[in-house]
């Protein structure tokens, strides 16, 4: 079987966790959480999406060849 050419995770951008926010909504719904518990699990999807936010801000786009001429200097 022949291997296959994928892009590491580290050159693909950044993605925003909407599925993680709308996955923890339905999952806190279906269980019917206590307080407490929806709570953490929302103060938790509010740091993943602050340091979503800043990791979009502070990320600069670059092709794949630049990346291997910068490698090969």
């Amino acid at each position: 079987m022949q291997h296959q050419d994928v892009i590491h995770w580290k050159n693909l951008p950044s993605r925003w966790p909407i599925v993680h926010t709308a996955l923890t909504w339905l999952l806190l719904d279906r269980f019917h959480a206590a307080g407490w518990i929806k709570g953490v699990a929302w103060t938790l999807i509010g740091i993943l999406w602050i340091a979503s936010i800043v990791g979009h801000s502070v990320e600069d786009y670059v092709t794949l060849d630049e990346i291997e001429k910068r490698s090969k200097r």
